[in-house]
């Protein structure tokens, strides 16, 4: 450490590291909210945005495909890991990402669809503090990422 300190005083400029920031995130579809986080007597772990069929879902960030498959209640859903958080994305028409896939965050990983049970064409996005599970306790309001 001192050798570096010596060498940076011997230098003409001080190169300072700048942080590695990680990717914004980015909201996953041209759509409306239709319904919040926690409604539904609090059984309801994620958010519904509203679109068209064949709508263009992309990834909210980086990350890596852990599951993609379909559902009976999901529908077609697909399950990403964003570093420290999961997150899922269900009732979608077609699915373009497959188990082990990287994704760039914006990247199209789907379309919009009403599978699963779904009442309307729309996109059900979780976002889980670590992974999902079952019991859905590690839920989190996914607006808290994004300025909406």
């Amino acid at each position: 450490m001192s050798l570096l300190i010596f060498s940076l005083f011997l230098s003409s400029h001080i190169v300072i590291p700048t942080p590695i920031e990680s990717p914004q995130w980015v909201w996953p579809v041209n759509g409306r909210i239709s319904d919040t986080f926690g409604t539904r007597h609090g059984k309801h772990y994620g958010i519904d945005i509203a679109a068209s069929i064949g709508t263009p879902v992309v990834a909210i960030n980086t990350g890596t495909v852990k599951k993609s498959y379909r559902s009976n209640s999901y529908g077609h859903v697909v399950f990403i890991q964003h570093g420290e958080y999961e997150a899922v994305y269900a009732h979608l028409d077609k699915r373009y990402v497959f188990q082990g896939d990287f994704v760039n965050s914006g990247e199209i990983i789907g379309l919009v669809g009403n599978t699963g049970k779904s009442r309307g064409a729309h996109l059900h996005l979780e976002i889980h503090k670590g992974v999902w599970t079952y019991r859905k306790q590690n839920a989190i309001n996914p607006l808290l990422f994004f300025d909406k």
